[in-house]
């Protein structure tokens, strides 16, 4: 269940405004904001230390699979379409990797 809410909040958060004026640090503060904010709504919501450390540990391992140029690219790419299977792919997996890593010790 947890996996389910966190996997919905990660997609409303790379939703988040991100103008191509900020820095990827910026970025990455929105969206774990956005994604914290997601994925603690609700009754069935994660703690909001937890959801923080895997809203990070996501944005921090998609990161990894890009060249920093990309990185930054894509991100404001995908503020503006919405739509790109590959970040989409690349975040879902990050994500199920974090949640491995810290909630299934």
């Amino acid at each position: 269940m947890k996996k389910t809410l966190f996997a919905a909040a990660l997609l409303a958060a790379a939703l988040a405004p991100a103008a191509s004026a900020k820095t990827v640090p910026q970025m990455r503060n929105e969206f774990v904001s956005a994604c914290v904010q997601s994925a603690t709504s609700g009754s069935n919501g994660l703690n909001r230390q937890l959801a923080r450390t895997l809203c990070g540990c996501t944005f921090d391992e998609t990161a990894k699979q890009y060249p920093a140029a990309q990185w930054k690219r894509t991100l404001e790419q995908y503020d503006r379409t919405g739509r790109d299977p590959v970040f989409d792919r690349r975040m879902r997996t990050s994500s199920e990797a974090c949640v491995r890593r810290h909630v299934r010790r």
